[in-house]
């Protein structure tokens, strides 16, 4: 018994870890992502968007939907970093897949009023559509305001097309 005592400590301690680190890693998201809300804001520190798309970075890596929101959206106004709404999108994908409703809003509304190219209005409206269930108060309003004024103007195909992409896990 004396012999097994180090290893069952080193397997409890493994089990631990293994439960420890996904946690870990939420928690890191999240303090990533408060230090960059930080430097956006100037609390604490000097004011830096190149500080705090650094930090939101480091918060979007390690899954923080927040963060993935936060550098969505500093990638679509170019604060702090090269303006690119393709990786906008990207961001603002990965935070909605979380459920996170302005990032769902803030995604239909890039593929609705793109800089560059043509609105996908079949995109947006899903994104609408998926955003909706979890949004509340002032952004619900705003995203049932959006999703009527979209179906308005769209084609019945488009209406089609979009309630078959609303199955498509993939988008």
């Amino acid at each position: 018994m004396r012999g097994l005592w180090p290893l069952l400590l080193l397997a409890g301690l493994a089990a631990a870890l293994a439960i420890w680190a996904p946690s870990r890693q939420y928690l890191e998201g999240r303090l990533y992502n408060n230090i960059g809300s930080a430097y956006a804001r100037g609390i604490l520190v000097g004011k830096s968007a190149d500080q705090a798309t650094h930090w939101y970075r480091a918060a979007a890596e390690r899954g923080s939907a927040a963060g993935q929101f936060n550098l969505g959206y500093a990638l679509q106004k170019g604060a702090g970093i090269p303006r690119d709404e393709d990786a906008a999108a990207i961001w603002y994908k990965r935070a909605a897949r979380q459920g996170m409703p302005e990032a769902a809003n803030n995604l239909a509304m890039l593929y609705a009023n793109p800089a560059q190219g043509r609105p996908n209005l079949v995109l947006a409206r899903v994104w609408l559509k998926r955003g909706l269930p979890v949004a509340s108060g002032d952004l619900e309003a705003t995203m049932r305001e959006n999703l009527a004024a979209m179906e308005h103007d769209m084609k019945p195909a488009d209406l089609a097309a979009s309630e078959s992409a609303l199955a498509d896990s993939d988008l």
